[in-house]
């Protein structure tokens, strides 16, 4: 369940949320290693993860988001696609 975080003005530093989706694991990965790295090196006071269907299905409302983030971090890792064959178009 999504828990409120405290106001940046009151811990002086960023609240962040990171969203990911991911269908390899990649991403989930990833974000959750950059997390953790920024919450260590101080960038960040506290550091939510999320997978993006997880995080809508526990938050009442999203909008509300704002009130409780500074920052929101949504990864994203891109497979190279190739270009459509030219007789494509």
């Amino acid at each position: 369940m999504v828990t409120t975080t405290p106001k940046a003005s009151d811990t002086m530093g960023l609240r962040m949320l990171c969203v990911y989706g991911s269908q390899t694991k990649t991403c989930e990965r990833l974000t959750k290693k950059m997390a953790e790295a920024w919450k260590q090196q101080g960038v960040v006071s506290s550091v939510a993860v999320f997978e993006g269907n997880t995080l809508a299905h526990e938050s009442e409302d999203l909008a509300s988001l704002k009130n409780n983030y500074d920052v929101k971090c949504q990864p994203a890792v891109l497979n190279r696609v190739r270009a459509p064959p030219r007789s494509a178009s």
